[in-house]
């Protein structure tokens, strides 16, 4: 009989040992997609993240992070469920010269920060690789600001 894995055991094989193999210069390719997806629908992330304070929730190797620091976020705290995703996010964005990022091991249910601590949330494909969703979206929505903006992306099968 073997022991079920974890959520988080899980999480960190699938994808913390996999993101953490990119470097900085292949997270910005690989990130090229957000410019061109802003583009393609008329937002202009220099107006949207520019002197904000940011939460990238489940942040991954922090390709989310540094599209927001490029376009002027003013701090952005990342989180992810992955000590190996932590690990890269802090490098890339070490690498890339920022020092206005915070990156912490957090699970998305129960976020330590007080409601309305964010001008904007980035949630870029995790919420369905969660355990609860729903208890997800509501710390997400918790944190938020009220009148702030997400950028929330999920898929699913088909």
């Amino acid at each position: 009989m073997t022991t079920p894995i974890s959520r988080e055991d899980e999480h960190e094989e699938v994808y913390g040992k996999s993101f953490s193999l990119y470097n900085l210069a292949e997270v910005r390719t690989f990130s090229q997609f957000l410019s061109r997806r802003f583009v393609a629908n008329d937002i202009d992330p220099i107006s949207v993240f520019q002197g904000k304070s940011c939460l990238d929730a489940g942040c991954g190797n922090g390709r989310g992070s540094l599209f927001m620091l490029e376009n002027g976020a003013q701090r952005v705290t990342a989180v992810d469920i992955s000590e190996s995703n932590v690990q890269a996010t802090k490098q890339n964005c070490q690498s890339a010269g920022f020092t206005n990022v915070v990156v912490s091991l957090e699970n998305l249910d129960s976020l330590p920060y007080d409601t309305n601590s964010f001008d904007f949330v980035w949630c870029n494909g995790v919420l369905m690789h969660t355990e609860r969703p729903s208890a997800c979206l509501a710390e997400i929505t918790r944190v938020l600001r009220v009148g702030g903006s997400a950028w929330i992306y999920v898929y699913g099968e088909g």
